[in-house]
């Protein structure tokens, strides 16, 4: 209640474990600080969820094909590559979110190469042998679909996809970069100040 918690919170579950187990810990036991939380177990987790994510990736075994899609994304001013895999056993796990500050910073881009060295050792973990990843799906940003004829070449059973939300959100793009003149080309535009369709934008 003093931190504005939802009283949901009472219910959950791994609060609950964490009450049973602290039964357990000796009297002089110190709970970690945020710091720790965001730092060291933070990671902890996240190693360990991506370890049991590419147990299921890689268990399917030779059943399945596996898949391997990514994206560039800029949060925050943060340049980020994002890289996942997916088969019928496990839809989308994370493996891995790259930082390029450093590389832009000194000049580097998101180019061909770049793209490919970062995704081509994550590819190699899952499938050494080059016989199960048998499809990549990006965007059509050309820097990308030029790296994918890299991955291509290093992966032969390798079918290249384009995403198809990223041609759609080019789309909408164009359309709202045009939508002034082409709403002001419709009928009711022919008395700009009694519609409000040009100014609701």
């Amino acid at each position: 209640i003093t931190n504005s918690l939802p009283f949901s919170l009472a219910e959950d579950p791994l609060l609950k474990r964490k009450l049973v187990l602290s039964k357990n810990v000796y009297a002089a036991y110190e709970p970690p600080s945020r710091y720790q939380i965001s730092g060291k177990y933070l990671t902890s987790i996240h190693d360990s969820y991506r370890r049991e994510g590419i147990e299921r990736l890689v268990g399917s075994g030779p059943t399945f094909g596996k898949s391997i899609f990514g994206d560039g994304a800029t949060i925050r001013r943060i340049p980020l590559i994002n890289m996942l895999g997916s088969n019928p056993d496990a839809l989308s796990i994370m493996l891995g979110v790259v930082d390029c500050s450093q590389h832009m910073s000194d000049g580097g881009k998101k180019d061909v190469w770049y793209i490919a060295k970062k995704f081509l050792p994550v590819m190699k973990e899952i499938d050494p042998d080059k016989q199960y990843i048998d499809l990549v799906v990006f965007d059509g940003a050309f820097n990308i679909q030029k790296a994918t004829q890299l991955l291509e070449e290093h992966y032969p059973k390798v079918t290249v996809q384009t995403g198809i939300e990223h041609t759609v959100s080019l789309i909408f793009g164009r359309l709202y970069r045009e939508r002034s003149s082409y709403i002001c080309s419709l009928q009711v535009c022919k008395d700009s100040k009694s519609c409000g369709a040009c100014y609701s934008f």
